[in-house]
């Protein structure tokens, strides 16, 4: 089995071809792989942020979940990769070949996708901001979600997306399912929550001030106080360091 003292050692060699690796939630981050052979390999949960991972061959590869913040991947060839859910925030796509791949609820946030082969890649739920660079042409579909200031995102699933740092001052997400969702250092001040789904959700340090939260789910939610308002409302929640008591409004 391919540990990562092995492919460190492989790597070192030269050695550049790792064909279905399981390297289920390995931490990549900031590694070297130009170039590497890593067709239909398991990279589910992995970390890959900041890798450089420029014309390598991930055919058929396996990278839900994955993190590829601030990834390097031009040229590459992504064709039928999994990426669901997967974090490609501020990554560097351009001119990789992501035809077929499946894309459902990735986050492209400031991603740069020009000239990629985008040919029927399944792209529902795929979050992106106005810094988000598409391929020329590209015609951006109603299933994807942009992320922006006063946006309507009502009712929109969410959960689990790794959202951290993004300006959403004013959005309305009444009723938007965004369980277990990475919110950290995100701005949600004057956004409308109600009735939204926020059970598990990362909100340390995210701004919530003057935010709606009239019938929202904030049980086993992650919180600190930085930028509440006496007048924001919190019910169930736990804190970081310390068991804080139920809230009623």
């Amino acid at each position: 089995m391919l540990t990562l003292a092995s492919l460190q050692s492989a790597l070192a060699t030269g050695h550049r071809d790792f064909p279905q690796a399981h390297l289920v939630g390995a931490d990549l981050s900031r590694w070297n792989l130009t170039r590497v052979q890593l067709g239909g390999a398991n990279l589910t949960e992995a970390n890959l942020s900041r890798v450089l991972l420029g014309n390598s061959d991930l055919t058929a590869a396996v990278l839900d979940r994955a993190n590829l913040l601030h990834a390097y991947l031009r040229q590459s060839n992504l064709h039928r990769a999994s990426l669901q859910r997967a974090t490609l925030m501020l990554a560097d796509l351009g001119e990789a070949d992501l035809s077929e791949a499946d894309l459902r609820k990735a986050n492209l946030v400031g991603a740069n996708l020009q000239f990629c082969n985008l040919t029927n890649a399944d792209l529902r739920g795929a979050i992106y901001s106005d810094g988000t660079q598409w391929p020329k042409g590209f015609q951006r579909k109603a299933s994807l979600h942009r992320l922006a200031p006063s946006v309507c995102l009502s009712g929109v699933d969410l959960s689990g997306a790794r959202l951290t740092g993004v300006n959403l001052r004013g959005a309305d997400l009444s009723g938007a399912n965004l369980e277990h969702a990475d919110l950290w250092g995100a701005c949600l001040a004057q956004a409308n929550l109600k009735g939204a789904n926020l059970q598990g959700a990362n909100l340390l340090s995210t701004d919530l001030s003057g935010a709606n939260l009239e019938h929202t789910n904030l049980l086993q939610a992650i919180i600190d106080f930085p930028h509440r308002s006496e007048n924001t409302p919190l019910v169930g929640l736990r804190g970081p360091s310390r068991s804080l008591p139920s809230l009623t409004y």
